[in-house]
């Protein structure tokens, strides 16, 4: 399950989100926390469900090399028409992944869609209806399709993980972090996105009043 670690998103928190699914969620220690995202996981589930996805296009159409997307096809096969994945695409097109990642990040995790945070970015401030529209697209397939259903169905899979890439935290890589980066924060966090087809990570800093985050 090494390239587990190749399918993350990793960020640091200036401070804890509480707001976090407690079910599939491990904290390494006071400043590390490893877990998943169901709003990440949806919108990659929906990625995943389209054939001509700029990613998952060069992948093999079953996927049996990643068993997660894999199973996530059979479990969603009856919803590949759902307008959340044409929306998806669209969005995709329009503002690309890493600015698309960021406008979830304003919002609550799924099923809560609530934005918690200032949409103070270029793109998204320009839009915000726009990617309130899309947040409860995406809500909308998370109820229906039952989302949460199949990512419990999965719980030892995603534990795995986690217990994984904990597995990689070394007792010194914060020290080691901070003194690189020359700066120091209350907490850090890394979101597993296993229903990716491959390798890569994202950006994305968000702010409320007190403090900017950066995931």
């Amino acid at each position: 399950m090494n390239r587990i670690l190749l399918v993350i998103i990793s960020f640091l928190l200036i401070s804890c989100n509480s707001d976090k699914k407690k079910d599939i969620k491990v904290s390494e220690s006071k400043k590390i926390e490893i877990g998943i995202n169901h709003t990440i996981e949806t919108f990659m589930i929906l990625r995943s469900l389209d054939d001509n996805d700029p990613h998952f296009k060069y992948r093999k159409s079953e996927f049996k090399d990643n068993p997660l997307v894999y199973f996530s096809r059979q479990f969603f096969k009856n919803y590949g028409g759902h307008i959340a994945v044409h929306k998806t695409q669209e969005i995709i097109k329009e503002f690309g992944v890493d600015v698309t990642l960021q406008g979830l990040l304003y919002s609550q995790e799924l099923p809560n869609v609530e934005l918690i945070y200032e949409v103070n970015s270029p793109d998204w401030k320009q839009n915000r209806e726009k990617l309130i529209e899309y947040l409860n697209l995406l809500k909308k397939f998370y109820v229906e399709a039952n989302v949460y259903e199949f990512i419990n169905q999965h719980k030892a899979f995603y534990l795995g993980a986690i217990a994984e890439a904990k597995s990689h935290i070394k007792p010194n890589l914060i020290q080691t972090m901070e003194n690189y980066f020359g700066t120091a924060n209350d907490h850090y966090s890394v979101i597993l996105a296993p229903n990716q087809p491959f390798g890569m990570g994202f950006g994305a800093d968000v702010e409320n009043r007190q403090e900017k985050i950066l995931y």
